[in-house]
């Protein structure tokens, strides 16, 4: 009789920790309605992702302005064809 082996599940560390601001009442007059604070698992921040109405934006940890990109500027660098 064959026996079977037992699979252990090993706990491993998040890679990333996201943090979120969310401001659902805020989009329509602000424009941005989520803010996202990305970090790895040594908690060292990543980036800070905004998304609003209009637009996408991100900014890596060492730079003070954020990068906007509109939603189907977004949409086509994420399909491969910007």
């Amino acid at each position: 009789m064959a026996r079977r082996r037992r699979h252990l599940k090993r706990h491993l560390e998040p890679k990333y920790v996201v943090n979120i601001d969310l401001k659902a009442l805020d989009l329509p007059k602000a424009g941005v309605a989520m803010v996202l604070k990305v970090k790895d698992r040594t908690g060292l921040l990543l980036g800070t992702a905004e998304i609003g109405q209009g637009s996408f934006g991100w900014r890596p940890a060492n730079k003070q302005k954020f990068e906007r990109i509109e939603w189907d500027k977004l949409g086509a660098r994420l399909d491969g064809r910007g």
